[in-house]
């Protein structure tokens, strides 16, 4: 991953970038769990200080998508590991214009009564989350974030390059979508 876990610095995707490109400071923003949303959040800090970098490179992954719109299931997965105190995590909705809404959502899962003790709350807490993820478009929020990130960049003359880390039919997707928007 661009943050580098379990890796030295020396072996690090913006390390290496760095390293052929040494005309330039790389600047890595990379945080493990973060989604596209928290790199629309960092570029608009970023613009408000006129800090302009001479390009902006965002690397896709399809967990991303969960990551965004702050799904019930990553929910579940950020309670589990969370052992640094109250957090709040921004998500992403539309809006009924079809434009995008960011808000913040503190993160506390509510199970199903009785999950600890039942499976077939188990199987209903698990239902729940899958019927989440099917009817919010988690996916199309994906591409209104990065839309924002480039009208953005577009508007302040720096191009954008969009990479990706997984294959597969989602990806596959963004990508095409991403050449038809004008990213590189």
């Amino acid at each position: 991953f661009v943050h580098g876990w379990s890796i030295n610095d020396h072996e690090t995707f913006p390390w290496l970038v760095q390293a052929e490109l040494p005309a330039y400071e790389v600047i890595n923003f990379g945080v493990g769990g973060y989604g596209t949303i928290q790199s629309l959040l960092k570029l608009k800090e970023l613009f408000g200080k006129d800090r302009t970098p001479a390009v902006i490179v965002i690397v896709y992954s399809t967990l991303h998508d969960e990551r965004n719109t702050f799904l019930r299931s990553r929910m579940k997965e950020l309670t589990a590991w969370n052992h640094l105190g109250p957090l709040n995590q921004p998500f992403a909705r539309f809006a009924g214009n079809g434009e995008l809404n960011i808000e913040y959502k503190s993160v506390e899962y509510r199970t199903v009564p009785f999950i600890k003790w039942s499976a077939l709350a188990h199987g209903v807490d698990l239902a729940i989350n899958k019927m989440q993820a099917r009817f919010l478009d988690s996916h199309g929020i994906t591409k209104q974030i990065l839309s924002e990130i480039l009208r953005e960049s577009n508007h302040r003359n720096i191009p954008v390059l969009l990479a990706s880390i997984y294959s597969g039919p989602r990806t596959a997707d963004l990508l095409s979508w991403a050449d038809s928007a004008g990213f590189q």
